[in-house]
C-alpha cells in the first residue's frame, strides 16, 4: 500500500501558500502600518478578519513543517543543529545589514548599540519587525533535538507527557511575570511567542514520527473513493473557522485544523502540476528572504520612505500582494548567492559544512 508522506512538491506548495498569506496579512490586515494618505477603502471593516485568518493560518503551517521535516531528517547531532541555526541566522543577518544600511542612508536612522542588539536577535525588533521567527526557529531546533532524544530514551507517550509539563510550566511563568508587571518586556514577549508556536512544531514532529498522515489516508481510502470534493469542502469550512481565534485547553484552535489544512492541501496534489511546481519551488526557495525583506515596507523606521513603492502599480489588494512578492523575490535572487557564499565561508571555517 502506498505510504503518504509530505514530499518536496507538497512542502514547496505549502511554503508558497504560507508566504503569500504572510504578505497578504501584513499588507492588508494592519491599516495602522500605512503611512499618512494611504488607505484601502475596499477592505474597511474586514482588516481584523484578514489579520486573524492569516496569523492563525500561516504561522502554524510554517511551525508544523519545521517539526515535520526535522523528524524526516532524523539527525540529532549538534553539528546538524548548529549548521541549520547558523545558516538561518547568516541568511537573516545579510538581509538585516542591507535594510539597516538603507535605513541609515535614506531614513536618517541612527540606531544605538542596544537597538542593533535587539535586531540581531529580533524578539521585539522595530526595523526587522517580522523577523521574530528567527529566534523562534533557533529555539525550536534545540527543542526538537531533545524531543528526538526523549523519544529514543522514553518512548512517544512519556515524551508527550514531558511536553505537556513543560507547556504548563511556561504558562505559569508567563502568568507570574505578568502579575509583577512585566507584560511588555522582551523576556515575556519571547516566552509568549515560544509558548504560542512551539506546540505546532512538536505536533509536526509527532505527525511524522507516528505517520499520522498515512493513517488518515488509509482511513479515508476505506470510506471514500473520490476525496477531492471532500477536501475542498473541508478547506472551505476551516477557512471560516480561522477567522476566529479561540483556545482549546490553553492552545490556539489551530492545533486542531492546521494538520487538517496541510493534509487536505497536500492530498489534492496541486503541486504535482509542472507549471505550478516551477512557481512553488522558486517561491519556496526564496520564502524566508521574502519574509525578511518585506519588513522594509512596514517598519515604522522605513515605511515613510519605502512604502510608496508598494502602491505604485495599483491600490488593488491582490495586485499589491503580488507586487510585494515580486519585488522581494527579485531582490532575493540577487542576495541569495551572497548568502550561500557567506554560509560556505563561515560553516566551512567552523567545520560544519
Amino acid at each position: 500500500m502506498q505510504q503518504f508522506c509530505l514530499n518536496r512538491n507538497d512542502t514547496s506548495l505549502l511554503k508558497t501558500i504560507g508566504i503569500f498569506l504572510i504578505v497578504f496579512s501584513h499588507s492588508l490586515g494592519y491599516p495602522a502600518w500605512y503611512v499618512q494618505g494611504i488607505s484601502l477603502n475596499l477592505l474597511d471593516g474586514y482588516t481584523d478578519y484578514i489579520a486573524h485568518f492569516m496569523m492563525y493560518a500561516y504561522v502554524p503551517m510554517f511551525a508544523f513543517l519545521t517539526g515535520y521535516t526535522y523528524n524526516l531528517k532524523q539527525d540529532l547531532s549538534w553539528k546538524y543543529i548548529l549548521k541549520k541555526i547558523i545558516g538561518f541566522m547568516l541568511d537573516y543577518y545579510l538581509i538585516f545589514l542591507a535594510i539597516l544600511s538603507l535605513a541609515c542612508i535614506f531614513c536618517n536612522y541612527k540606531p544605538s548599540l542596544f537597538q542593533i542588539g535587539r535586531e540581531l536577535y529580533p524578539i521585539a525588533a522595530k526595523l526587522m519587525m517580522f523577523a521574530w521567527y528567527v529566534p523562534f526557529y533557533c529555539e525550536a531546533m534545540i527543542v526538537l533535538r531533545y524531543l528526538g532524544l526523549s523519544i529514543k530514551q522514553y518512548g512517544v507517550r512519556k515524551s508527550i507527557y514531558i511536553c505537556i509539563i513543560i507547556f504548563l510550566i511556561l504558562e505559569v511563568l508567563i502568568g507570574f511575570f505578568k502579575s509583577i508587571g512585566l507584560r511588555g518586556e522582551v523576556l515575556v514577549i519571547a516566552l509568549q511567542a515560544f509558548k504560542r508556536n512551539i506546540p505546532f512544531v512538536i505536533m509536526g514532529f509527532f505527525f511524522a514520527q507516528e505517520q499520522c498522515f498515512n493513517k488518515m489516508t488509509q482511513l479515508l481510502r476505506k470510506k471514500y473513493k473520490s476525496k477531492n470534493i471532500g477536501f475542498i469542502i473541508v478547506l472551505f469550512f476551516l477557512m471560516i473557522a480561522s477567522l476566529f481565534n479561540y483556545k482549546i485547553l490553553g492552545l490556539q484552535s489551530g492545533i486542531i485544523y492546521t494538520p487538517i489544512y496541510i493534509f487536505c492541501i497536500s492530498s489534492l496534489k496541486i503541486g504535482d502540476n509542472n507549471f505550478i511546481r516551477n512557481i512553488t519551488e522558486f517561491l519556496s526557495r526564496h520564502s524566508a528572504n521574502i519574509w525578511f525583506l518585506h519588513c522594509i515596507f512596514f517598519s515604522e523606521i522605513t515605511r515613510e520612505t519605502f512604502q510608496y513603492i508598494v502602491f505604485i502599480p495599483s491600490h488593488n489588494p491582490l495586485i499589491i500582494v503580488c507586487w510585494i512578492i515580486l519585488i522581494c523575490s527579485l531582490t532575493s535572487i540577487i542576495i541569495m548567492p551572497l548568502q550561500e557564499n557567506l554560509k560556505k565561508l563561515v560553516l566551512g571555517s567552523l567545520e560544519l559544512s
